[in-house]
């Protein structure tokens, strides 16, 4: 499966109004799953911030 680019845009934008890190990887692991494919988008996001 394709990342799909508005997808990640969306789940970016949600994931980084959330308050502190362990509220963003708790929104990230409930919408990306197992999906290995999007697994990276967590790991980037938690270096944001």
């Amino acid at each position: 499966m394709a990342i799909e680019p508005e997808r990640v845009k969306a789940l970016f934008l949600a994931a980084i109004e959330r308050g502190d890190a362990a509220d963003r990887r708790a929104f990230l692991d409930a919408e990306i799953g197992d999906n290995a494919e999007r697994r990276w988008l967590a790991t980037a996001l938690d270096s944001v911030r």
